[in-house]
């Protein structure tokens, strides 16, 4: 296990609800490291991190309205980050007759980033315990769906 898991990697889609979002993305990071510790015994701690690449839904985006889709991509971005994505990947359909939107989601996500802590804004935001409940649930019901299906 722990010659080929420090390799695997995943995919997923971050969409508009913030906190679920950045929720969703932290209790993976904890049903991995739970799952290949427990289930797959594995020992070394690169086979319990959890890679991921994140792309934002396109499906919230229209043609028209520039500003509403930056605001929408770069609110679907920064849970990704909050959440510890490895890689970013915002949908490309939005400069299509807009020019080139990436650069100036980028930036609004990095700034965003770069005012105060992170982490210890999103604890004011969201509340330590609500957010610790909230991760344990989505962790718990992933997990127990999991054995469920065995």
């Amino acid at each position: 296990m722990d010659k080929f898991a420090p390799r695997l990697s995943f995919f997923f889609s971050s969409h508009s609800n913030f906190l679920e979002e950045v929720a969703k993305f932290r209790a993976a990071l904890r049903m991995w490291a739970r799952i290949m510790r427990d289930h797959f015994h594995a020992k070394n701690p690169k086979s319990q991190m959890l890679r991921f690449h994140t792309q934002t839904a396109g499906s919230t985006l229209t043609a028209q309205q520039l500003e509403i889709k930056i605001a929408r991509t770069t609110l679907q971005a920064l849970p990704a980050v909050l959440g510890g994505t490895q890689s970013l990947h915002t949908v490309e359909d939005i400069a299509r007759g807009t020019g080139n939107l990436i650069p100036v989601i980028v930036e609004g996500v990095e700034a965003n980033g770069r005012v105060g802590e992170i982490s210890d804004a999103m604890r004011r935001v969201y509340g330590e315990y609500h957010e610790t409940v909230v991760i344990q649930q989505l962790a718990s019901r992933g997990i127990c769906a999991k054995h469920e299906q065995q």
